[in-house]
């Protein structure tokens, strides 16, 4: 993004604020020359006899910076705010050098001066991006209302502010921000795809498709863009279009994940599975360290019966993306599709024992007890409780674990906890269908009918959305 370059503007408040200090035109006028060498000396010598003087420091601070001496800037940065701590200058000046960075202190420069000036757009725009940056959505939000103007400028923070607002079920809200981001830069293929992938998500199919067509008719659709696209004309019913289209996107980005992973998501919808074994197969091979595309490969080879082929992928899945556990969640709808529970949990018991503090696998091995069967009383439902408890340990954050443990406890009787555990994921994200799903029965179960009845309208919605808008699209 493009807003931060600041530098004149920090220099007309340094030096307001600073005549009461004494800023001397030897240190300013270098500052504003771009002189930033000869400003840098200035500061230096004044602050052996000046040492107490949070301007200079603020200035020495923006003299490094534009020598491209960001981190160090921000040890003088530092100094003038020790001296006083709500010293605008230096706040600004440290907030924007860090965020560049990219620094871990940015987002507490970022939360000092919002408390000193909480309506100060360009301050909100940053903390809103480090919220989106940090999985925060709901934070984000909050931040990125503060600074529309600023963000509805820009493409990418647009696209940032739209995908949250999609999240947290805003879905006209998110396409309202992308239309007029739309409208203020209608040459930019980007501004085109968020919006059409917005539209998408919230189930106009038939108006993403409209707003994506003219970068086809202009040649100017990028493999994102095309992807989409087919997945949306595969939307509509219209396979044949869809897969030419989807050729098109492997062809221009032989080397993109996600138009492998669109194509042979299409075509699992359509039980093509020779064809999206082939498509899976070419993105292997162009993208050989691509987890997800060895996980989509073992699914489709498990719908071909070629079991063993299938297991080899969802291993290579984990040894390329230990974390994410892709091939073990593979293996574990597998095994437990083929009525083979125990051997699921064992294979995931067998991992824990690698990685014991991966949340997603004790979520995985609570997920498959509980699909295998497992009742209160029994000690399976004693394991899941104890693998949904160390997974949220690990991640308090996980909405799905939060969900399933609302599930577990519902089973259990403990129906004011599994209330709160449910609540608690519609929170961290409030599209949970399963978390919905489970809090309004449970409210109508604890006669709290209006409250189950605002939930159920959700849920009504949610899949309203989910049926029209199937499968991808996030913002990239």
């Amino acid at each position: 993004m493009h807003w931060y370059a600041r530098v004149a503007c920090l220099l007309a408040v340094l030096t307001g604020c600073a005549r009461a200090q004494g800023l001397p035109v030897a240190v300013a006028e270098p500052l504003r020359a771009g002189d930033y060498a000869k400003a840098l000396a200035a500061a230096d010598a004044l602050l052996k006899t000046a040492s107490d003087n949070a301007a200079l420091w603020t200035a020495r601070g923006m003299a490094l910076g534009g020598l491209k001496r960001a981190g160090d800037s921000l040890v003088s940065f530092d100094k003038a705010l020790a001296l006083s701590a709500g010293y605008l200058p230096a706040l600004r000046a440290a907030s924007d050098a860090a965020y560049r960075l990219r620094d871990p202190r940015a987002a507490s420069y970022l939360e000092r001066l919002l408390a000193v000036q909480p309506r100060d757009p360009i301050a909100n725009a940053m903390r809103g991006v480090l919220h989106f940056e940090n999985g925060d959505c709901a934070g984000a939000v909050v931040r990125f209302e503060d600074a529309r103007a600023q963000i509805e400028a820009d493409v990418l923070a647009a696209a940032m502010f739209g995908q949250c607002l999609l999240r947290m079920d805003r879905a006209s809200d998110a396409v309202a921000v992308l239309e007029r981001n739309l409208a203020r830069h209608g040459g930019s293929p980007d501004a085109r795809y968020n919006l059409a992938a917005a539209l998408a998500s919230s189930g106009r199919t038939a108006d993403a498709v409209a707003t994506l067509e003219p970068l086809v008719a202009q040649g100017e659709a990028m493999p994102a863009a095309l992807s989409l696209l087919g997945v949306l004309r595969a939307r509509q019913g219209d396979t044949a279009a869809a897969l030419e289209v989807l050729t098109k996107a492997v062809a221009m980005a032989p080397s993109n994940e996600r138009v492998y992973l669109d194509f042979a998501i299409v075509c699992a919808e359509h039980r093509q599975w020779q064809r999206g074994l082939e498509v899976t197969a070419q993105g292997v091979d162009n993208v050989p360290r691509s987890a997800r595309l060895r996980s989509m490969r073992g699914v489709i080879l498990v719908q071909l019966g070629r079991f063993e082929e299938a297991v080899e992928d969802f291993d290579q899945a984990d040894l390329l993306e230990p974390r994410f556990a892709l091939g073990t969640l593979g293996q574990s709808v597998l095994m437990t599709d083929q009525g083979r529970p125990e051997e699921a949990a064992a294979a995931i018991r067998a991992r824990l024992k690698i990685e014991p503090d991966n949340a997603l696998l004790h979520f995985l091995l609570a997920d498959t007890l509980m699909r295998g069967g497992a009742e209160p009383g029994q000690p399976e439902f004693a394991e899941a409780r104890r693998a949904l408890e160390r997974s949220l340990a690990i991640r308090p954050g996980f909405s799905r674990a939060h969900a399933l443990l609302g599930k577990l406890l519902r089973r259990a009787g403990e129906t004011g906890q599994a209330i709160a555990a449910l609540e608690t994921a519609l929170r961290i994200d409030p599209s949970n269908r399963q978390a919905l799903q489970q809090l309004t029965l449970l409210l109508r179960q604890s006669q709290r009918g209006d409250e189950a009845a605002r939930l159920a309208l959700r849920l009504r919605q949610r899949l309203s959305v989910e049926s029209g808008a199937g499968r991808p699209s996030p913002i990239p």
